[in-house]
């Protein structure tokens, strides 16, 4: 199967389950954002960030809708990533949205060569 997503240390356990398809553009990627597993019950997003190689380049990021009382969110959102090119890698973060601010309860990140050509499917 396909390799794991790296994950930085998080002791509330979550994962980030998604697809990533490359389009037959290279430019293109369509990611699907499925759902978070054993949060802290709140208010949750995740945000979707291309790791661009072009550091001057303007951020590309994706963003959920939140969903709340649950340690489990289900977002089931597709995202058309553009422009992308080979090389970056994806990094997702799933925060918890407060009043004055958010905190990240769990992050993942999946290098370039573990969705293309052939795509991810996994946590």
């Amino acid at each position: 199967g396909p390799a794991p997503a790296q994950t930085t240390a998080n002791p509330a356990g979550a994962g980030v389950g998604l697809e990533t398809q490359p389009s037959q553009e290279v430019k293109k990627l369509q990611v699907w954002i499925l759902q978070g597993h054993g949060l802290k019950p709140s208010n949750l997003f995740c945000l979707c960030e291309v790791i661009q190689k072009d550091k001057k380049a303007k951020p590309l990021r994706y963003q959920t809708k939140s969903i709340s009382k649950t340690p489990d969110p289900e977002w089931n959102e597709l995202h058309e990533v553009s422009p992308w090119n080979q090389g970056e890698a994806l990094e997702f973060t799933i925060y918890e949205k407060g009043l004055l601010q958010r905190s990240v309860q769990g992050r993942a990140t999946l290098t370039s060569e573990q969705f293309h050509p052939r795509g991810f499917e996994g946590r």
